[in-house]
């Protein structure tokens, strides 16, 4: 991870803001200085440290007493991470869609594929309106689970059902996405492709 990685925690619901108090970031043992700011509804909770991480040292994200809004505590979690030697103030940027741009007879069972030039927060993608997939006649946007290959350079979208046949699909990809020192994406890009006549 970049030394200044942007470090991120998503709950499966709300939660109380005043409940982050044991919420700690420990290198070698020692705690970091760090604030925490929740956002997407108190969902996601981002952990900053005052400055850099050392370079090559490894890190332990600590989550404990936090509740949700009628106050039940979630379980404690531990996640460990080391750091690179350098930082990361670069934006991410596309690098690819599947189907291409402008594709024809795509089958209706496709999944959808956008590829970064760099891993990306998965998090970034998991929140509304990052990546999409929506119908270009109507702007329906097709519901469709999130995954990611092990390098999360590239994110998988695949519909819950079949697309509708004989039809102009557009993927868009926004500046949410980010990667994993919190840089946007340098561009908004759409690529749109249509379907298989049935």
């Amino acid at each position: 991870m970049p030394r200044n990685v942007q470090i991120q925690v998503r709950f499966d619901e709300p939660i109380q803001p005043t409940s982050l108090e044991a919420v700690t970031l420990t290198g070698n043992g020692l705690p970091v200085p760090i604030t925490t700011t929740l956002s997407d509804g108190n969902r996601t909770l981002t952990l900053t440290p005052s400055g850099l991480l050392a370079a090559t040292a490894s890190y332990v994200v600590s989550v404990e007493g936090v509740r949700d809004i009628a106050g039940n505590i979630a379980p404690a979690v531990q996640a460990t991470f080391v750091t690179a030697t350098g930082v990361d103030f670069i934006r991410p940027s596309v690098t690819a869609f599947f189907p291409l741009d402008g594709a024809v007879d795509v089958p209706t069972s496709v999944s959808i594929e956008v590829t970064f030039n760099e891993p990306i927060n998965p998090l970034s993608a998991l929140m509304p309106g990052s990546i999409r997939l929506f119908a270009a006649n109507t702007g329906e946007v097709v519901e469709s689970s999130v995954s990611f290959t092990s390098d999360f350079r590239t994110v998988f979208l695949t519909p819950l059902s079949p697309l509708a046949g004989a039809t102009r699909y557009t993927i868009d990809a926004t500046f949410a996405t980010t990667d994993r020192a919190g840089n946007p994406s340098a561009l908004g890009l759409r690529s749109s492709f249509s379907t298989v006549n049935p």
